[in-house]
This record gives structure tokens, sequence and C-alpha cells, in this order.
């Protein structure tokens, strides 16, 4: 029955992408900012049309690759492993019993991750436990992970670059635009300032030079007139009372 694990046919995918997807994925990769609990990038750097259709193919690609298998798939290849042990004298009804407590730990994985994870354990490619006695579920959980561990991150890579959301960046011109209105306008200001706010425009002042300006700035706007009656409690009459 062991062989049943070869005639099984679930190729092993490509561990690694294309060198046009690889750099895609990077340099885009770089050029995210994170946002909270997403994603944002400038519209300059965003991917082209024709780049956003390679990786959407790519990510849909690797969604399949790591497609979880179908149960009874999963308790083929456990219980061929099975047989694949001398020393594992049970019953095949008792096998598949406990194929069954495997499955439901190894469900999450791809068909292929399993089928490999069942191989090298048959070969002894497994380092740290006996040739002579079937794994445990662990050996096999953590065999599984390490497979389809690279394709994960590339999956997750590849939906933040889609899912980002693009945002405007101002271009050099623009913001030389902005940067000269802005100039202008503090120009324009200035000349309306009172001298107070326009001592710096010729140098340092003497101290006392500011004061007395203030002074007179001050003296020179008009008191406003006051009410009738703060002018009656005051004991000022009409014509004073406006001055």
């Amino acid at each position: 029955m062991a062989n049943e694990i070869q005639a099984h046919k679930a190729n092993s995918p490509p561990v690694h992408p294309s060198r046009e997807i690889a750099d895609l994925t990077s340099k885009f990769s770089n050029r995210i900012e994170p946002r909270g609990t997403a994603w944002e990038i400038a519209d300059s750097l965003a991917p082209s049309a024709a780049e956003n259709a390679v990786l959407h193919k790519r990510h849909l690609d690797v969604g399949g690759l790591l497609h979880p298998a179908p149960d009874d798939k999963i308790k083929i290849l456990v219980v061929a492993m099975f047989y694949g042990f001398p020393n594992l004298k049970i019953p095949e009804d008792e096998a598949k019993r406990t194929a069954a407590v495997y499955v439901s730990q190894l469900r999450e994985f791809p068909e292929w991750a399993v089928k490999k994870a069942c191989e090298q354990v048959l070969q002894d490619k497994v380092s740290g436990r006996s040739p002579d006695f079937a794994p445990s579920i662990a050996t096999l959980v953590g065999l599984c992970r390490g497979f389809v561990r690279d394709l994960q991150e590339e999956r997750a890579k590849l939906a933040a670059i889609m899912d980002a959301d693009v945002y405007h960046a101002p271009s050099d011109d623009e913001r030389a635009a902005v940067k000269a209105k802005f100039e202008a306008l503090v120009s324009e200001l200035k000349l309306r300032a009172p001298f107070s706010r326009r001592a710096s425009e010729t140098g340092p002042l003497d101290p006392v030079e500011v004061e007395r300006r203030l002074l007179d700035e001050r003296d020179a706007r008009p008191m406003p007139p006051l009410s009738p009656a703060l002018a009656a409690f005051m004991g000022i009459r009409g014509a004073e009372a406006a001055e």
C-alpha cells in the first residue's frame, strides 16, 4: 500500500517564482507604506496595468498551490505511510481511525505538502526520529509548515501590493507651484503688518526705540466711545463721551 504514495499524482510546485515575478514583488513590496493595519502606495510608484496583471495571476496561482487538500486524499496518504512501517502491526480499520486523527490536523495543508512529508518520512530524510516507527502528528505538521512557508509569505506580499490604497503624490512642479503661492502670501502679509510685526525686515532695533514706536502705535489708535451708562457713571457728558 506504500506504493500508493508514489502513484498519487500531487507534484510539488516550484518553490521560487520566476525572476520577473520575484523582481516585481520585491520592487513594489519596498514601495508600499503601512497605514494602520492597511497599506498604501503613491500613484507615481504604483504598478502599471500590465504589472498588476502579472502579480494578480501569480497571486491566483499561489492560492491554488496552497489550497487545502480534501480529507479523503490526506487519509489515503497517511494510511499508505503507516503501512510502510513493518513494526506498525495494526488492523486496516484501526489504521484508518488513527489516520482520521492525523487528517484533522493536516487538513489545512495542500495535498502536495502532505505527500512530500509522508515521502520524506518513509525515505528516512527526517532527522531526530526513529525510522522504525510512524511519525507523530506534530512531525508531519512541522514538515508541512516548512514546505508551504515560502509560498504563504509570497502570497501575503502579493496581497499587500494589490490591496494597497493608491494616493496622489505631488510632483516637483506641483510642489514648486505651492511653494511660490506660499511665498507670495507671506510677502503680502508682511506688507500689511504693522511696525511691530515688521521690525525684523530692517534688522534688530534698539529696545528703547522699539518700545517708543509701540507706544506711538497704541496712542495712534482711537479709543472706542463710552456707552451712555458708563459715561453717566463717570460724570462725562455728551460731546466729552464721544471724543
